[in-house]
């Protein structure tokens, strides 16, 4: 998919690879390891999108990215997609009306309800998602549609119910299941296991417990769930809930913790805080409880681990406890956390009362983390303090091998050191451990409660863990390097969106200027024709005619008395002056009807220049007028257009009342539509060469709209263009620019309307479709 939507995007067509693009997003939402791979290539996506001027396909992927930001914790609130920058009713006011957005809203919300095992989410948007199913017949979402109904009509039915309306549930149920099992013998690594888990979820609905055991298992044990995340995850969780349901408690927990971790590593924050606030199983032992481990202090009491399977008796190896640390320490990146964690784990294994970790990096050795939210110091300064014994530390150095000693006290090496004097007794362990790269470590370990409490068990899993330690160690000094790396590559990156947008900032006024040329060229030529005209009645006036008939008078300005009425010039000179009065009268309303067409076409042009001044944010003045009205017009803007190609104009309009519409841009957009039009009907033989414009009033959902059809019989456009025909930049035109058409689409938009085209293909005409609320004057 990458490489299809580089080739589209490389040939040229950068508008349409906004939505091959899409296809992309649905395949990396499956399969992707973590949500922040996801949001990487949504953002790319976006940026796009919107750089070729695609609004649609970048509000279909802005969809996408505030469900991921929703799962990661970075909205508002974990059960809304809002933050700083996006608001969910303004999103859907604007974006709403365009084609199959609201689909894809619903099923962004649907998946997150689910993930979020919110049913109050999930049910309203997966019944909204399975109304639109028919509309994405053959694309993925087609599957999010059935998956999501089918579960929320399980979880529906688990709450239980009256028996007719779990009836009607159970059909909805079924249909979804049959749909899903026609799927999955298709392709069973795809869909075998979302199979399973709604036949688990089916069984658990209708009773049929161990029927939904063995399904979840099946479940769990496809292949196919291995490589979708979010998948693996969430029905993990449905498998555990059912177990704490059911009574199996550990198995559940184990089931339930293991889709913690599962959300954990793919990103989902909100997801994993939730499940923490809603089991207590699942939550880290606060500071305060009894048997807490400290870091860097003294315990009080015994110590034990969060897992039982960690704490160790005096003479066994918890191999499993081991491993569950190494894991845990295998997730941090800062070197301080790194730090909590080991003493932590090193305390409940060994049983001791404290533990360090020092660490050398490019040969200066630190103390990490001496007590929870301290900083790291130098090795020197915490001997100083008092905070650990120098003596012992620089054997370990020296020696490079482990230490255990069964009471320092007793011991000729160490007992002089300070920091043992007011001990009693004291039990110790180092164990150095060599790192790769620029780092290394030591771990001291004490317990001052007893003797002899390290032995060599205690001591192998020490050593167990510290190669574990070790990695982490290098891991976390590196991404703390990275993040350096990271802030300087920031602020270079700043310096460098700054440059960007001012130079987005000038293509736009580009694009602006573009636009403005463009539709104050239409309006010019009516502009010219106007003048034209009024220059040809000057030219051919009568005047002429006048000055003759006065010439005749002045030569017989003495006999005028007998020439009126005996001359017989005379008496054809009255009726030759009224006739000139006629015609005079006549070319001055003709010449005064141009000028007043003159007089509108510049204040359609001043109108053009200011909204395109004001375009950041377009307002709209609404005026008294009848749709008729508008559309003639229109048509006189045009005339000359219309004329010159010898177009048969048929105008259909349903005789209204005054409507408050917003007159100049409703003429912007039917003088771009008009002349196009016309301009489709070049090729055209002069007599098929027809041009329909009509009104009419529908009643739809949103309130009464008014439909305005431009009906052409000119070259049509081609299918692979009628998606994004109303985009920047594309034509169907031979050398076309395209915009008009985007200018015309936008006005609409900013009228609370929508303009769509539709065609047969290449020959066969085409017909745009301007649809604007009524408001009644």
């Amino acid at each position: 998919m990458t490489q299809a939507c580089e080739g589209v995007r490389s040939s040229g067509d950068a508008s349409y690879a906004g939505y091959v693009h899409a296809v992309l997003i649905s395949s990396l939402l499956e399969i992707s390891p973590t949500i922040g791979a996801s949001v990487a290539e949504l953002q790319a996506g976006i940026a796009m999108c919107l750089r070729a001027g695609n609004v649609h396909a970048a509000a279909q992927h802005t969809c996408e990215l505030q469900m991921l930001r929703a799962l990661s914790g970075q909205t508002t609130q974990w059960q809304s997609f809002d933050d700083e920058q996006f608001n969910e009713q303004a999103f859907l006011a604007r974006m709403g009306r365009l084609p199959y957005m609201q689909h894809s809203y619903a099923e962004c919300r649907a998946m997150h309800g689910l993930i979020m095992g919110e049913a109050d989410i999930l049910l309203p948007n997966a019944v909204l998602g399975m109304a639109h199913a028919g509309d994405t017949a053959g694309y993925y979402m087609s599957v999010y549609a059935h998956l999501f109904q089918a579960l929320a009509r399980a979880w529906q039915l688990q709450r239980g119910g009256a028996p007719e309306e779990r009836a009607s549930l159970v059909d909805e149920l079924q249909a979804c299941r049959k749909w899903l099992a026609e799927r999955a013998a298709d392709q069973p690594a795809n869909f075998a296991h979302l199979l399973l888990l709604v036949e688990a979820e089916q069984a658990w609905a209708l009773g049929d417990m161990w029927k939904a055991a063995a399904a979840f298992d099946a479940a769990l044990g496809e292949p196919g769930i291995r490589a979708r995340p979010w998948h693996c995850a969430v029905t993990t969780e449905r498998a555990g809930l059912f177990h704490l349901a059911t009574g199996l408690i550990h198995a559940g927990r184990r089931l339930v913790a293991d889709a913690r971790d599962q959300f954990m590593a793919w990103g989902a924050k909100a997801k994993v805080d939730l499940m923490e606030s809603r089991h207590d199983f699942l939550r880290p032992q606060e500071p305060g409880t009894p048997n807490e481990i400290r870091t860097g202090v003294e315990a009080t009491g015994p110590v034990t681990a969060r897992s039982s399977s960690v704490g160790l008796s005096s003479g066994e190896l918890d191999l499993l406890g081991v491993l569950r640390a190494s894991q845990a320490l295998s997730s941090e990146t800062s070197l301080e956390r790194l730090a909590t964690r080991v003493t932590q784990v090193l305390a409940a294994l060994t049983g001791a009362t404290r533990v360090h970790v020092l660490a050398g990096i490019d040969g200066d050795w630190l103390l990490l983390a001496p007590s929870p939210g301290e900083s790291s110091m130098p090795l020197a300064t915490a001997g100083e303090r008092g905070m650990l014994p120098l003596s012992v530390c620089a054997y370990a150095q020296r020696t490079g091998e482990a230490l255990v000693v069964d009471d320092v006290r007793a011991d000729d090496r160490f007992w002089r050191d300070r920091y043992f004097a007011l001990l009693p007794r004291c039990s110790v362990m180092v164990a150095p451990i060599v790192g790769q790269g620029p780092t290394r470590a030591m771990l001291y370990l004490e317990n001052t409660q007893g003797t002899s409490t390290f032995n060599a068990q205690r001591l192998e899993a020490v050593l167990l863990i510290a190669g574990q330690l070790a990695v982490s160690l290098t891991n976390a000094w590196l991404y703390e390097s990275l993040e350096e790396r990271v802030r300087k590559r920031t602020a270079e990156l700043e310096e460098m969106q700054e440059r960007l947008v001012d130079t987005a900032r000038r293509a736009g006024k580009a694009e602006i200027a573009n636009n403005v040329l463009h539709n104050v060229g239409n309006v010019l030529n009516s502009v010219t024709v106007s003048t034209s005209l009024v220059r040809t009645t000057v030219a051919n006036s009568r005047v002429s005619g006048f000055e003759r008939a006065l010439d005749l008078m002045k030569d017989r300005e003495r006999e005028l008395a007998h020439l009126l009425p005996g001359d017989t010039r005379g008496a054809a000179l009255l009726t030759y002056l009224d006739s000139l009065a006629s015609t005079l009268q006549q070319e001055q309303h003709e010449a005064l009807d141009n000028l007043e067409r003159v007089t509108r076409s510049v204040d359609h042009i001043s109108y053009v220049v200011a909204a395109q001044q004001s375009h950041a944010g377009a307002s709209t003045v609404l005026e008294s007028a009848r749709p008729q009205d508008v559309l003639e017009e229109a048509l006189q803007l045009c005339d000359e257009v219309i004329v010159r190609r010898g177009i048969d104009v048929t105008l259909r309009s349903e005789a209204t009342a005054a409507l408050l519409l917003d007159r100049s841009r409703l003429l912007l957009i039917l003088v771009n539509l008009i002349t196009n039009a016309a301009q489709a009907m070049e090729s055209a033989p002069p007599g098929a060469r027809r041009l329909t414009l009509a009104t009419s009033f529908l009643q739809q959902e949103m309130g009464e709209q008014l439909h305005i059809t431009v009906q052409d019989s000119g070259e049509g456009i081609a299918a692979e263009l009628l998606t994004r025909i109303f985009a920047h930049g594309v034509s169907a035109r031979q050398g076309g620019h395209g915009f008009g058409l985007h200018s015309s689409a936008l006005a609409a938009m900013e009228m609370g309307g929508k303009l769509t085209a539709y065609s047969d293909g290449p020959g066969r005409g085409a017909t745009f479709v301007l649809e604007v609320p009524v408001v009644r004057a």
